[in-house]
């Protein structure tokens, strides 16, 4: 059963986060790493790095998503969004079996939250549940005071999602775009990339809309039918 932390904005899952949807391209070993993480029983941690919109918090709300199906609890936290005290978030995962930080480095600004999430990683491991994190650094490069949190977070598997350049933005719209079963052309893809914020999530919401839009209006998603989508003015 999937247990959520209560933030400022409601941290849930999100449907369309999930494993069979997330673009494999130079992905795939991570994806897979990842799904072999929550299968063993003998490792604690798993952590992913990356620049914004990369995909970390997607493969977190996939983890906590499979982890609900396999009829495990599991806890998401935003360090982007949390209102807890320290105390709070340690008594909140007592039982949970899997522990997602999202943006942990946004959470251990401060050195009470170094030392609870350092008790809260002794405590999985003692009762060998897991804790997956997403960073925009490395282990090594976190700015934080609590030497030996640094380390409990390095002791797992640690990977890096690269950035995507502009071709493979235009793969992965017109990956969720036919998993939609729409088929987005090359010049749509890019036009969509070059008019609307850049960022996959944000671009992702835009791919809702004229899904949903050409369904009503049952017009294929061009380039004048975007525009009318969304009042665009012509540059």
């Amino acid at each position: 059963m999937l247990e959520m932390i209560q933030l400022p904005l409601d941290v849930t899952l999100n449907d369309e986060c999930r494993f069979d949807n997330y673009y494999p391209y130079n992905h795939q070993q991570i994806t897979l790493a990842l799904q072999n993480f929550l299968k063993q029983a003998n490792e604690t941690v798993f952590y992913l790095w990356g620049d914004r919109g990369v995909g970390k918090s997607h493969l977190l709300q996939a983890a906590a998503r499979y982890t609900e199906v396999e009829s495990s609890s599991s806890l998401l936290v935003d360090g982007n969004l949390y209102n807890l005290s320290p105390k709070d978030f340690v008594s909140s995962v007592q039982s949970c079996e899997l522990l997602c930080i999202d943006n942990i480095d946004s959470l251990i600004t401060a050195p009470e939250w170094q030392e609870s999430i350092f008790h809260v990683f002794n405590v999985l491991k003692d009762r060998q549940a897991k804790m997956l994190v997403s960073a925009q650094v490395s282990p090594r490069q976190l700015v934080m005071q609590l030497e030996d949190l640094r380390s409990r977070l390095a002791w797992g598997e640690v990977y890096q999602i690269n950035s995507l350049s502009d071709q493979d933005k235009v793969r992965v719209l017109q990956f969720r775009a036919e998993l939609r079963g729409l088929k987005l052309a090359d010049e749509v893809a890019t036009y969509l990339l070059n008019r609307m914020p850049r960022n996959m999530s944000d671009l992702f919401q835009v791919l809702v809309t004229l899904d949903e839009a050409s369904i009503a209006a049952q017009r294929a998603i061009t380039i004048p039918f975007i525009k009318s989508v969304f009042e665009m003015v012509p540059k």
